[in-house]
């Protein structure tokens, strides 16, 4: 009978380079893990340097840590009216999910972002749009996983809008 491991982690820090991830990870006692591909608070972002993604990869299975998700950027908003915003916010998105690719995680978790009261139907095509966007320019291997909320202030995220 095959007997399988109970996985438990932590949203934990990598700042300072990737590696760092996994050291918290193990502090933590954990055998899963939930990064940023970057500060979650600012637009910057890049693609992890190939040497640390690989890295990255031999020691999460080394140390057996998977599942592994990326969280993606808080600022992003799908929904928005702002043509910069959405633009930043699919830029982020993409190197998101070419990042979560790199270093071979279970998917990038995405809150949609909010309509501002322009609700759902407004801002539906949109958001669909940005997301096939999304797969068209990144790696088959990146998963999205969107993350549902509670609908408070014209958040997207309910069951039926997912």
């Amino acid at each position: 009978m095959e007997t399988k491991t109970r996985r438990i982690g932590g949203h934990v820090s990598c700042s300072g380079g990737l590696s760092n991830a996994i050291k918290n990870t193990l502090e933590i006692g954990g055998n899963a893990m939930q990064i940023f591909a970057g500060s979650p608070r600012m637009w910057a972002r890049s693609l992890y340097n190939p040497k640390e993604a690989a890295d990255f990869r031999l020691q999460s299975t080394t140390h057996d840590l998977q599942p592994i998700y990326i969280h993606a950027l808080y600022l992003t908003n799908l929904a928005t009216d702002n043509p910069e915003m959405l633009e930043k916010s699919k830029k982020a998105l993409i190197m998101d999910m070419t990042n979560s690719a790199a270093i071979g995680s279970a998917g990038v978790v995405l809150h949609i972002g909010s309509h501002q009261g322009r609700g759902w139907e407004h801002d539906r095509a949109q958001v669909i749009s940005a997301i096939e966007q999304t797969f068209r320019e990144t790696p088959e291997s990146a998963i999205l996983l969107l993350e549902n909320s509670a609908g408070q202030q014209g958040k997207i995220g309910s069951l039926s809008e997912l």
